[in-house]
Formats: structure tokens, sequence, C-alpha cells
């Protein structure tokens, strides 16, 4: 009994590649999480993110409204203007629910495009409070919107399309759009959202300190501040831990610095420039409580970095 007729056979031999594709791609997935989740219970951490942060997994209502202003107003400013962003928004329900339609293709890439773009939002809701790169899952979406009302414009407002005065004001509105974006941009990563580390931790000067005092490129060190997984590490070329996380997802105290000893670290350096608040005042951050019980063997100091010795801390 013939199951496929010649077109049937002739669509499955044109699949075929698309599925190789598709499992090409999933086994690639697979192994990267097993190799994440391998890397993380090998170094007691979690420099790979392989877990979701759905909207549904927290209960306080004051940090998923604070996540919810993170999404809708406080990153997008910093890639759209305020304009742009409400056109943005009024321009889904015009491409899909007026009368004006676009062809199929654009169509269902907006609709695809917007479903992969809210379940992304909804599996990764809470790193949006810190994130903003999360919001590029979101940008086919606005492309494909765009290219939608593009071909919305030719086809049932082809008068429209070919005014000057309209092409003159689409143009001025892009053109304010790229200029508010940059300013915005530069104060993204310029100015007050931008965490600045001591220029010192790169110089030759403080690696040399370090040789010195016999601290050579495979010495682990816990290097604080850094409220990031490796960035004052990277600057100073040196394995060890930061104050991102501990293996169980906290932010480090003196459980978590015992921990980091037991995993390796040798050395603490410490930023003395950088100021922590405590009961309304500014303080040097040599001062954290959780820091005194490893500041014991002050080893030295360099413009404001001071390096301690871990090692003699469980003995």
């Amino acid at each position: 009994m013939n199951w496929f007729s010649y077109k049937e056979k002739y669509r499955l031999h044109h699949v075929v590649p698309y599925l190789i594709s598709l499992g090409l791609m999933s086994a690639i997935l697979v192994l990267w999480y097993s190799f994440s989740i391998w890397y993380n219970t090998k170094h007691g951490g979690e420099i790979f993110l392989n877990t979701t942060f759905p909207i549904w997994s927290e209960e306080n209502m004051n940090k998923l409204t604070y996540t919810l202003f993170r999404t809708f107003y406080f990153w997008p400013k910093y890639y759209f203007g305020a304009f742009a962003s409400i056109g943005i928004f009024l321009l889904g329900p015009f491409v899909l629910f007026t009368k004006y339609q676009p062809d199929n293709f654009f169509k269902s890439m907006v609709v695809l495009c917007f479903i992969g773009a809210l379940g992304i939002y909804h599996l990764w809701f809470y790193q949006y409070q810190d994130h903003d790169y999360y919001i590029i899952h979101s940008f086919p979406y606005i492309l494909f919107l765009l290219l939608a009302v593009v071909f919305i414009l030719k086809t049932h407002f082809y008068k429209m399309d070919q005014s000057m005065s309209f092409r003159v004001i689409v143009i001025a509105f892009i053109l304010f759009n790229i200029f508010s974006s940059k300013k915005t941009l530069e104060d993204r990563y310029g100015g007050y959202l931008d965490y600045t580390f001591n220029p010192a931790l790169s110089s030759d000067g403080f690696q040399g300190f370090l040789n010195k005092n016999g601290i050579t490129k495979e010495t682990k060190i816990v290097s604080v501040p850094d409220w990031t997984p490796n960035a004052s590490l990277y600057l100073m070329d040196q394995p060890g831990f930061t104050e991102w996380k501990d293996s169980q997802g906290r932010r480090i105290g003196v459980e978590s610095m015992y921990r980091f000893i037991q995993q390796g670290a040798h050395f603490l350096v410490v930023d003395n420039k950088k100021m922590f608040t405590k009961d309304g005042a500014e303080l040097p951050y040599i001062q954290r409580e959780y820091l005194q019980p490893f500041l014991q063997n002050k080893v030295g100091e360099y413009e404001g970095l001071y390096l301690y010795d871990l090692r003699d801390i469980l003995k």
C-alpha cells in the first residue's frame, strides 16, 4: 500500500536536512548544558548559568513589580527613545489586528518572534532586573514588525509611502532616536551605571608586586569588592573568587570565605579605595565585617590594593 503520494515524498525529502540540522543543534545544546553542570559541580561555583528564573519562581510582589519597572521603563530607554518605544508598542496591534495586513510570511514571523520573546521573558524574568542584554531576545520581533509595517505602507498606503514629506519625517525620527540612544548608551557605559575598578589592577606595577610576593599565574585569589563573576580577576590575570556568589548561590560572607580557602584560595586582595555604606556612613571597604577574620596577615599594599595571606587561616 502506497502511504505517501509523490508530492508527500518530495516534501519529506526536503524536510530531512532540516530535521538533521535540528538534531545537531539539540545535541550541541545538550552537550553544553552537560559540560556546564559538570564544570559548576567540579569547581563549586556558578560560572555558567544553566537555570531559568521564571516569573512564578518568586512570591515577593516588590521584586516582581521592580523587575517589571526595569523591563518596561528603565532598560528600554537605553536603546530606544521614548517615542520610538511607544511607537513599537502600538505597531504590534496595528500589524496584527487591523484590516491592513502584511503578507503571511511577515505576519507569521511577527507572531512567532513575539511568542518566542514573550516565552523567554517569562522563563528568565528575574534576570531582567540587572541584565539589560536579555532585551536582545525581543529584537527579532521588532525587526520583523518594522518590516511588516514597511510592507503595509507599500501595499496599502502607496501615496503616503512615496510622499517626500512622510519620508523626511521618518528620517528625522530615525536620526532623533539614533542621537538620543547614543547619549543614553554613553550614560549607560560611561556614567553612573558603569562600575569602575581600580586601574592599578591591570598595571605592570601591580603584577610585579604580586610576583614579588610569590604569587604566580596559578595562584588563586579572593578579590573584593567585585559583584561580577570575574571582572577584577580578569584585570589582574589571576584565577580565584569574587563577591558574586558562592556555590550555593549566596552573596559571600564568612562561611563562603572559608570555603574559598578550602578550594585553594591563598591570598585576598581588597581595593580599599572603594567604600561601602553602613548606618548611613561611607566607610573604607577594609572595614566590612565579614572580612575581619581574614585580615590577620597583611603582606603589603599597592595604590590602594591591600594584599593578605590566607594560607594560615585554617591552621
